[in-house]
């Protein structure tokens, strides 16, 4: 997510973010879990150097998804305007090398398309989807 700037842009991925998560607790099967990894935000000048000898990973995706011995991981922006930084394209690399799947998604509609590919939903959310296409 977009931690450096304040504003519109940040406050648009941090909504999407939190309906996603919402809305993967409800459709994912009940074994995956669906966690945030905070990395992002201001960390004081104290901080930042704890956090690193702690381990937090620069540029590590925003969400990470375990479910039958997988992990996959999820790089969230609002729009397909918004670019991963180098940081997040290196660590995407790494993931991948190290046989992860690690996507960046360009908004909710994408993310979920992402998700869905992976085999995460249930068919309770499949039956959803067919629900809302009959009522239209």
């Amino acid at each position: 997510m977009l931690r450096q700037r304040v504003g519109k842009v940040y406050v648009e991925e941090q909504d999407q973010q939190i309906a996603l998560v919402e809305y993967c607790r409800i459709f994912c099967w009940p074994t995956c879990v669906v966690f945030a990894i905070p990395n992002g935000g201001y960390r004081s000048p104290k901080e930042g150097p704890i956090l690193k000898a702690m381990g937090v990973a620069e540029g590590f995706p925003d969400l990470g998804f375990l479910h039958k011995n997988v992990a996959r991981f999820l790089e969230l922006k609002a729009t397909d305007r918004n670019k991963p930084t180098k940081a997040q394209r290196d660590m995407q690399d790494k993931l991948q090398q190290a046989g992860f799947d690690c996507e960046i998604a360009y908004g909710f509609d994408h993310a979920i398309r992402i998700i869905e590919r992976w085999g995460l939903f249930s068919p309770r959310r499949n039956a959803q989807s067919l629900l809302e296409k009959s009522q239209v």
